[in-house]
């Protein structure tokens, strides 16, 4: 059983290859450390609570080089940043960095980048220090500034507190070794000599503590160690761009990822051929879908596409041509365009390869690309493209699809179907995962999974942080299911303000997956709060505001005197009662649970 991608914070990366799959970011290298990607981190897919401190960061280049810090060095987990496509970052202060004991070789040539928010607040100085020495000290220019060995380069370029792709390529020769981009524009060419790396790398780059650093927020960052040529670097800054909602001011080719287009915002890959004849005919970045062999590629022709983050199962029935029983729920979209996007490109047959691990058994007769060729949105009108075959390794393959009015081309939306549901199901399990308070007494934890493979059970967690963690609850799983199952667990003893809560899922050989995590807020009934005390006319309550049409106010002689007193203010978070018509002397504050004295002068 394999746990869907079924919310935007979450990322799976697959790691399966065939041959070399360009697995890395936006289809460029590979994740499994054979390119030149030497790291490469993200905040999507970190397991961290939101506001929780970062110890380590997972490197998916395949390399191993997990980034860590500890004490005050290490910055903060946010779970959803504004302005960044609602994804996760890391959020550094001053001080704050991570750490890896990666050293690059020296004298090589290099190319990185990352996507990153300033704050404002009038201190910026490193965002990543790859060895070497730190001396910068800008702390009022806000210049957007990195480190690469030796000693430091500042841009030109002044900060601003919004999402921006930042990156640097570096040559070991040439009369402009450095070269400086803002949103893939070069803004800056420098002379650089390169020195020996002695030290490691730093994220966040104050590195030996000397005290200045970066301060804000960064959600992705990679390093290849070589140049990455012009196509490249479209490419890289176009999946950036569609991830985290970056304004790219020089070759924004994929639009796909606008509103008014329908938000095909994730796993965006390309190929392509620049003006200058560099290309990238192989990708396939961190989705399941692969495009390569382009038969007519030339040059400032690009191929880009990402999907809509639809359930990865084949659970649509409706919308399908009549001999095809069902197709994925998850639609995927084509960008077919050049750098101005003013020509009509046609970049020829593709060979298309789909990675269906963890989707069930699948017979490739029985798949069916559809394309909506007269790009109604809808697929029912459609001729189902057969003849896919077996490549190994649950990979299948589409060969020579053709582009142009026939078949793939800009602005086409892409999906798979199959004809026969129940040798071909392409399931993916779990499609809901929620928690809600019951009358701020109890959770109740409810899931939902459209089918089961080998299943064993269901592990139901808590966490009063969002890193030590216990069982609520273990339920039996079906072991092998085709049909929607419905699963719930009540948490009878909730940790009072924020749980967190996850879902394990164990199959029957071990393997185990988890969801992404929930949280509840359960507020303290008993957290009342009454002032001033003494009083002379009003008193404030604040705290769990859903008790105050039960309040009730009684003299000493236990006498109920509430109807002498009036609510003349209620917020939704504070209420105000004028006792001017009591007289001085001891009044008792009483609610469901709590009874607070109160002196009236």
């Amino acid at each position: 059983m394999r746990i869907a991608n079924f919310t935007a914070f979450v990322l799976a990366l697959v790691i399966y290859n065939v041959g070399v799959s360009q697995t890395g970011p936006g289809g460029v290298g590979t994740n499994d450390g054979s390119s030149n990607l030497e790291f490469w981190y993200m905040a999507q897919g970190e397991s961290y609570a939101n506001g929780a401190l970062v110890n380590s960061v997972t490197d998916h280049s395949g390399n191993s080089r997990t980034l860590g810090a500890a004490g005050a060095e290490r910055p903060t987990y946010t779970s959803a940043t504004i302005g960044a496509n609602n994804l996760p970052s890391f959020l550094f202060a001053l001080n704050n960095e991570l750490e890896s004991a990666y050293v690059g070789n020296s004298n090589e040539n290099m190319s990185f980048g990352m996507a990153m928010s300033y704050n404002n607040d009038g201190n910026l100085n490193v965002a990543l220090q790859h060895g070497g020495r730190n001396t910068i000290g800008v702390s009022s220019s806000h210049i957007f500034t990195d480190f690469v060995g030796g000693s430091n380069h500042t841009s030109s370029t002044t900060a601003t507190p919004t999402w921006t792709y930042h990156s640097k390529t570096l040559a070991n020769s040439g009369a402009n070794r450095l070269k400086y981009y803002m949103d893939n524009t070069n803004t800056d060419n420098f002379t650089h000599n390169i020195e020996n790396r002695t030290s490691n790398t730093w994220i966040g780059g104050h590195g030996t503590g000397g005290g200045t650093g970066w301060n804000g927020s960064i959600a992705e960052v990679y390093k290849f160690s070589r140049i990455l040529n012009t196509a490249e670097q479209i490419i890289i800054a176009n999946y950036l761009s569609a991830k985290y909602s970056i304004s790219i001011t020089s070759a924004d080719i994929y639009n796909e990822d606008d509103a008014g287009s329908g938000n095909y915002d994730y796993d965006v890959a390309g190929i392509g051929q620049a003006i200058d004849g560099s290309n990238h005919t192989d990708s396939r970045g961190t989705g399941i879908i692969r495009f390569l062999n382009p038969s007519n590629l030339q040059n400032d022709e690009f191929f880009f596409w990402g999907h809509d983050n639809g359930v990865l199962a084949a659970g649509e029935s409706t919308d399908v041509p009549g001999s095809v029983q069902s197709r994925l729920t998850r639609v995927w979209r084509i960008s077919e365009r050049n750098t101005a996007n003013t020509a009509n490109v046609n970049v020829g047959r593709l060979d298309m390869r789909w990675d269906l691990t963890g989707l069930g058994a699948v017979s490739a007769s029985d798949l069916r690309l559809l394309i909506d060729t007269d790009n109604d949105g809808t697929f029912a009108d459609e001729t189902p493209i057969a003849g896919a075959t077996a490549f190994g390794g649950n990979v299948y393959e589409f060969a020579g699809v053709p582009g142009g009015a026939a078949g793939l081309r800009n602005n086409r939306r892409i999906t798979l179907g199959t004809i026969n549901s129940f040798q071909t199901p392409l399931p993916i399990d779990l499609i809901s995962f929620t928690a809600s308070p019951i009358d701020n007494k109890h959770v109740k934890i409810n899931w939902q999974t459209v089918s089961e493979i080998q299943n064993d059970f269901f592990t139901v967690e808590k966490s009063k942080d969002g890193i030590n963690w216990e069982i609520v609850e273990i339920l039996n799983g079906a072991e092998n299911s085709s049909i929607i199952r419905d699963y719930s667990v009540i948490d009878k003893n909730p940790h009072l303000g924020i749980s967190y809560y996850h879902l394990k899922q164990t199959d029957i050989d071990g393997k185990h997956e988890y969801t992404q995590i929930i949280s509840v807020n359960i507020v303290e009934k008993h957290n009342i709060k009454i002032f001033p005390n003494p009083t002379k006319n009003q008193i404030t309550i604040i705290g769990n505001l859903t008790l105050i049409p039960d309040i009730n106010i009684y003299n000493s002689l236990g006498q109920n005197v509430t109807a002498l007193t009036e609510q003349v203010g209620n917020t939704g978070q504070q209420l105000v009662i004028n006792l001017s018509k009591l007289n001085s002397g001891i009044y008792y504050i009483k609610t469901e649970t709590k009874t607070t004295k109160v002196y009236k002068n």
